[in-house]
């Protein structure tokens, strides 16, 4: 490893208590950002998948219902 590195490792660094609570800050909005947007994201394909269900029951409700239960007059 590079030597200054190293030194540079063994250095410590002094955080006053007002950068700290800002970079504390910083990092909670990012983490509910992020939960926000995996919220929504998870919240969106249960929707879409529940729609696509409805859709579905709704159109073979339909060709039931125009074809009078007869499916012989469709094949």
């Amino acid at each position: 490893m590079d030597e200054q590195f190293v030194e540079r490792r063994k250095e410590h660094l002094i955080i006053s208590e007002e950068l700290l609570e800002q970079i504390a800050e910083k990092a909670a909005e990012k983490a509910i950002i992020k939960m926000e947007t995996k919220l929504y994201t998870e919240v969106g394909k249960s929707f879409i998948s529940k729609f696509t269900k409805v859709v579905g029951v709704v159109i073979v409700g339909l060709f039931l219902y125009f074809t009078k239960g007869d499916l012989t007059k469709v094949f």
